[in-house]
């Protein structure tokens, strides 16, 4: 039996077994009741032996309650994640709480997903943290690669808190490139992306710069950003973000480097 059936067996054998017990075993007939011709035989003796455990179609309120408790937990389970996707940290981490309330021995399972609902709702250090902390005691990871997946798990989900310069830019360059070509977004939403670039990316260490994430973003926002608008369908807004954004060489006379960026 796997760890997750054994656990809602155990959940829902507590709340289940006296009653599904009561029913199996009514008050014990006398002896001249069992003696008696033509009675039948006494229902075997159904309860889990001293050591054993409750099996799943042995009882059929056992086996509701078990269904109950994997749905609640499945449910659970989904919500966090429909909470996550929209941005819901705080939401996520009620269900997180809730499910793992009712199984302690979930807490492990769900160590990644909690710490990016961390991040959502702006404790982004502490779930950067968690995320180091389970790539290297269970994905067998060294410090430096487990900060870097990090550091990639934060780039979509810092947005503010106690995030770094660094993490608010990479977020910021990652929902352009996504809005750009995963999931088109409204005007509004690539002008704030942007406006974030603009504002946070001046403040960059040497060090963040060297980030591939930050470096390839920044080099090509020209393009990434213009995308973002023609995909909400402003294409006067894709065309001026791209002409005045375009990485024209410095040496390059105006005509032919308006010739450039037209082409």
């Amino acid at each position: 039996m796997n760890g997750v059936l054994r656990v809602a067996l155990g959940a829902a054998f507590a709340l289940s077994a006296p009653a599904s017990c009561d029913r199996a075993h009514p008050t014990a007939p006398s002896q001249d009741e069992t003696d008696a011709p033509g009675r039948p035989a006494a229902r075997p003796d159904r309860r889990p032996r001293a050591g054993g455990s409750a099996q799943a179609g042995d009882d059929p309120d056992l086996d509701a309650a078990v269904r109950r408790a994997l749905g609640e937990i499945a449910r659970l389970a989904q919500s966090a994640q429909a909470k996550l996707a929209r941005h819901d940290g705080a939401g996520c981490l009620a269900d997180l709480d809730a499910l793992e309330r009712k199984v302690p021995e979930f807490a492990t399972s769900y160590l990644v997903l909690r710490a990016q609902c961390l991040m959502e709702a702006g404790r982004c250090r502490e779930g950067k943290t968690r995320v180091v902390a389970w790539y290297t005691g269970y994905g067998g990871m060294t410090e430096s690669g487990a900060r870097r997946v990090a550091d990639q798990i934060a780039a979509r989900h810092c947005r503010g808190g106690d995030g770094t310069v660094a993490d608010r830019v990479r977020t910021a360059l990652t929902d352009l490139a996504n809005a750009a070509y995963v999931d088109p977004r409204a005007p509004s939403y690539c002008e704030e992306r942007l406006a974030t670039v603009d504002r946070l990316s001046p403040r960059l260490s040497a060090a963040d710069r060297d980030d591939p994430t930050i470096r390839g973003g920044l080099a090509a926002l020209f393009h990434t950003a213009a995308a973002c608008f023609a995909r909400a369908g402003d294409c006067a807004g894709a065309w001026r973000t791209y002409r005045d954004r375009f990485p024209v060489p410095q040496d390059l006379p105006r005509e032919a480097a308006e010739a450039v960026v037209r082409d």
